[in-house]
């Protein structure tokens, strides 16, 4: 298996990336701040870039815990800022012109400028971030706000960036907006454009039921959401796992390590539909898993921590056409400190899936 060696130990858990398959997922931000690296001193951040045709990594001084991430590029693929949830850097990975606290309270206090912060604030595809319709150089981050540590009550909160600040480094002109107050899932936010191609869907499981909620952002602002009662089980309160629009945007999937489903997705309404349980071995799970679809739509790829499923999802009974494409074979990382195996599933710009493993790692 033929891996992507980054410079420093990365986090790379279900880092959030806009449109993955345009520009401005062209940069993808990780790893741990290098504080935290008493027992194993070279962690840090790592920066991959996917550009000309090919692939650059770096390392550099990261500000905070990524383990969970959204950047964005511009149309060359140049980094033009990045978010742990915590802050919003520039591309100088300085934090922008206000862009310190985007959240509030006691996770913040504890969750990111604490020692407990990689076990507090924790939301592994809790942010992502998206240009704003017909507002050039103008760019909207939504996350997941947990007001209160093991509280199940979650926010769902915008903040706004303009890039014309500060000499083109950027600036937050709102932060902690509320946008939703209720019990969504900590875990799998994920978002698909709009039919029209300019607007963006936005879509959350609501806590520990079947409902889904659908917001839609457009050049007024974000609206909703829209509460959608079609999932087959609630797999909101399933524990870690994954989201994934298909590239298309006519499919969405949802995984954890017991249980996963399918649903259809209408990119101009913005309704799901037809919900169908995955079926896939759930036995020995420790508790990883994820998801992701080919560049063509055709294929619908699930990981669990020893084995990569594939599901030709152009069948009606798409499960029976379940087949395991890879197997984990036991190798630990080159330090020696860490096993391989599958986690989290990300579409490439280069139509490749990148697959991250359950802990630290120097490679993809």
């Amino acid at each position: 298996m033929k891996k992507i060696v980054l410079f420093l130990f990365s986090y790379f858990l279900a880092t959030s990336l806009l449109d993955a398959q345009g520009k401005e997922g062209s940069t993808w931000v990780l790893g741990y701040p290098t504080s935290s690296g008493a027992l194993v001193p070279n962690f840090g951040g790592s920066i991959i870039q996917f550009k000309n045709g090919g692939i650059d990594t770096a390392s550099f001084v990261v500000g905070g815990y990524m383990s969970l991430s959204t950047s964005i590029s511009d149309d060359d693929g140049n980094l033009l800022f990045y978010s742990n949830a915590c802050e919003l850097y520039n591309r100088e990975y300085e934090i922008m012109q206000n862009g310190n606290a985007i959240i509030a309270g006691e996770c913040y206090d504890l969750g990111c400028t604490g020692a407990l912060g990689i076990i507090i604030y924790n939301e592994y595809q809790g942010i992502m971030s998206f240009p704003w319709p017909k507002h050039e150089g103008m760019f909207m981050s939504v996350y997941i706000f947990q007001n209160k540590p093991g509280v199940a009550k979650n926010e769902i909160h915008t903040s706004t960036i303009d890039m014309s600040l500060d000499n083109g480094k950027g600036g937050v002109t709102e932060k902690n907006v509320t946008a939703f107050e209720g019990r969504t899932s900590q875990w799998y936010m994920t978002a698909t454009r709009h039919g029209n191609g300019q607007d963006w869907w936005i879509t959350f499981p609501e806590w520990r039921t079947n409902n889904y909620l659908v917001f839609l952002l457009d050049s007024l602002g974000l609206h909703g959401p829209d509460i959608q009662a079609v999932g087959a089980f609630p797999l909101g309160s399933g524990g870690r796992g994954q989201s994934a629009f298909s590239p298309d945007g006519s499919k969405y999937a949802e995984i954890c390590f017991f249980q996963g489903q399918v649903l259809d997705f209408d990119r101009c309404s913005g309704k799901f539909s037809n919900a169908r349980v995955i079926s896939y071995d759930t036995i020995g799970s420790n508790q990883c898993a994820g998801v992701a679809f080919s560049p063509n739509s055709r294929y619908m790829y699930a990981s669990r921590c020893d084995s990569i499923y594939q599901f030709d999802m152009s069948v009606t009974d798409f499960n029976s056409t379940k087949q395991i494409i890879a197997q984990y074979d036991g190798i630990f990382d080159s330090t020696g400190l860490k096993g391989s195996g599958f986690y989290t599933l990300l579409n490439g710009p280069d139509d490749k899936i990148y697959i991250n493993p359950p802990s630290s790692s120097k490679a993809l």
